[in-house]
């Protein structure tokens, strides 16, 4: 009987450790209030942070023009918001996102928005998903 639980405990450990969270694509939006990115929430994020630059494309993991860590969500959201920010037609938004989900940090990589000059709420198309792997990052929920 004992064998039993232990084995149903080491399975639950597994299952937890080798799920792997994918950032979701945020949703975009910009009007005469300024800019808005957010995700939804999922049990376990902790955390939720946005990097991005106007017309300038990110270097790396750079902090940029627009860096916001987010620690609470909002009507089951995630979201960043900046009404100082003017982006006019034609402008270019390059961002990366980081999620602290579970204890675990998450990267969305080489985020880009164009913006047409209408209000929008738009997902770029592609990105990069991985866990947080780096042995000198020590990244820790208090």
């Amino acid at each position: 009987m004992i064998w039993c639980l232990i084995l149903v405990f080491v399975q639950q450990l597994f299952s937890i450790a080798f799920t792997e969270y994918t950032v979701p694509k945020p949703e975009i939006k910009i009007n005469s209030k300024g800019l808005k990115v957010s995700i939804p929430d999922e049990d376990g994020i902790q955390l939720f942070a946005f990097h991005g630059n106007v017309n300038k494309e990110m270097d790396g993991l750079e902090a940029g023009q627009m860096s916001v860590d987010i620690i609470k969500k909002k009507k089951g959201k995630w979201t960043y918001r900046n009404k100082s920010v003017k982006v006019k037609p034609g402008d270019i938004i390059y961002y990366w996102l980081f999620v602290i989900k579970d204890g675990l940090g998450y990267r969305y990589d080489d985020g880009k928005f164009v913006y047409n000059g209408q209000p929008t709420t738009l997902a770029p198309s592609t990105t990069t998903y991985k866990v947080n792997t780096d042995p000198d990052i020590d990244v820790r929920i208090l």
